[in-house]
């Protein structure tokens, strides 16, 4: 089985550099609270497993409070998308993250989505959509962005 932290290690490394900047240009291009943020999403573009199939392997990516990356390999070539169905959807994608980013999921496919499937997912055996509810979950929530 991959490791958690070697998957991590390798889709960071594949980042652009850290460029310095002097504090005048950090000023310039300084960008408001209330303008929209554009994330960084790699493409999770692993085929999609068959109907009724289940798979597993750590998260590495979480697009939105629906919708996940579960990583069958180090390159997100070899990441299955995974949307959640509406039973363990998250209120937040920061729940969603809290639940699952860096955990090993094990996810049965229930159908195929336009991108990737719609899967139910747990961690340890639990239900990832009733982890995003516990007030633990949703306490760590609140620190992702």
């Amino acid at each position: 089985m991959i490791s958690i932290s070697w998957l991590l290690a390798a889709s960071l490394s594949a980042a652009a550099p850290v460029q310095a900047v002097s504090v005048d240009d950090a000023a310039r291009q300084a960008v408001s609270i209330t303008e929209a943020r554009q994330s960084i999403i790699a493409p999770c573009l692993a085929a999609a497993p068959t109907v009724g199939s289940e798979f597993a392997g750590p998260v590495l990516q979480v697009i939105d409070a629906q919708t996940l990356c579960v990583a069958q390999g180090t390159d997100p070539s070899q990441w299955v998308q995974v949307r959640l169905p509406r039973a363990q959807r998250a209120e937040t994608r920061g729940d969603l993250m809290a639940a699952s980013f860096a955990r090993n999921v094990t996810c049965k496919t229930l159908r195929r989505a336009d991108e990737g499937v719609v899967a139910a997912c747990a961690v340890d055996g639990e239900n990832v959509g009733r982890m995003t509810r516990t007030r633990a979950v949703k306490a760590a929530g609140l620190n992702w962005r």
